[in-house]
């Protein structure tokens, strides 16, 4: 920016005023590789670069009353786009938080979302000086990642979400953590008939653990699952993995758990999903009701930005996130200082 202005002055001169700018591409193939630029748009008031004429200014006026107004107009115009220029000049971030707000973006945090952290970690970073940038950002973005817990007095917890996320799996590492740890009185209702091998699944997880599993196929089998199911403390309840783009199957898995009383949801997402689809995703269950977030797949990706975008875009806080295909180890409490240390780049605890 500070060479671009130079450049401008000298071109220009010192009565150059900035009208636009904006960070671009480079042109060409490799253009998508190389830093951005800063593309400047300035202009300059040819009509203050005349000489002055040489009868008096109250001559001048009587003769152009409408070139004078004309004149008016522009140095107004002038002083607005300066006192807007200064107005960014303000908000300019220093080269170390452009970096952090690189960093950020790298982690596929929204770019908007990076950007308002890094300012405004910066602005109080300015006013206090008693704590570090790095510091200070962490401080915003663990306000920003909410988390919860799983409500133990729920009767029904549904999982829903995408297919091939993995329901069914964080079901089974939950129910038997619940039964285990909890000392729970547990069972596994099942919704999924629809992927072949997926009540076989659960069936496998439900014995090794000894939990008894109930599989539904309509909604008369599900009114006598529930009174068979009175009994028990907790019921996990596995739904078939829809597209967001079937939404009549969406409200076709709504209609189902809608009938469970004391019903909790989860929507699970991948880690993996990129940040373009997760507000599609989102809007897609959305009739679902679902309270609280569960991310699978954190050992598939190498970027952790879409937890934060999901907290910001969902309203929901995340209760829990799985690493992994082991039941029933690989799966942790959400906590939010580990997953801002995560999109921050300090995974050395985990």
């Amino acid at each position: 920016m500070q060479e671009g202005m130079a450049r401008i002055r000298y071109e220009l001169g010192p009565d150059a005023v900035i009208i636009d700018r904006r960070k671009k591409r480079q042109r060409g193939l490799m253009g998508w590789f190389l830093p951005r630029i800063i593309e400047i748009t300035a202009a300059v008031d040819e009509a203050e670069k005349k000489e002055p004429p040489r009868e008096p200014k109250e001559k001048k006026r009587d003769l152009h009353p409408e070139k004078d107004a004309l004149k008016d107009e522009i140095m107004d115009l002038k002083r607005l786009v300066g006192e807007i220029l200064s107005h960014h000049q303000d908000e300019e971030i220093s080269q170390e938080a452009a970096f952090w707000q690189q960093q950020l973006q790298k982690q596929d945090v929204f770019e908007k979302t990076a950007s308002e952290i890094v300012l405004q970690a910066q602005n109080k970073v300015d006013k206090s000086e008693s704590v570090s940038l790095s510091d200070q950002i962490y401080q915003e973005m663990i306000k920003k990642i909410s988390t919860d817990t799983l409500p133990e007095e729920a009767k029904y917890i549904a999982f829903v979400g995408p297919t091939g996320v993995g329901k069914t799996t964080t079901l089974a590492k939950l129910a038997a953590n619940w039964a285990f740890q909890k000392k729970k009185k547990v069972a596994i209702l099942t919704l999924d008939t629809y992927r072949i091998g997926a009540v076989e699944q659960l069936k496998k997880y439900a014995d090794i653990a000894d939990i008894p599993l109930k599989t539904v196929l309509s909604k008369d089998e599900l009114k006598e699952a529930k009174d068979e199911l009175e009994g028990y403390d907790t019921v996990f309840v596995d739904t078939a993995g829809r597209s967001p783009e079937s939404i009549f199957h969406i409200h076709e898995t709504n209609q189902y758990i809608k009938m469970l009383p004391g019903l909790y949801v989860c929507l699970v997402m991948s880690a993996a999903t990129k940040s373009s689809d997760i507000d599609h995703i989102l809007q897609a269950y959305r009739n679902c009701d679902y309270e609280s977030l569960i991310i699978t797949k954190m050992d598939e990706t190498k970027t952790y930005g879409m937890l934060l975008n999901c907290c910001l875009q969902s309203h929901r806080p995340v209760v829990y996130v799985t690493n992994g295909q082991n039941v029933p180890e690989d799966i942790q409490s959400a906590e939010a200082g580990k997953l801002t240390d995560l999109i921050m780049g300090d995974d050395s605890d985990d």
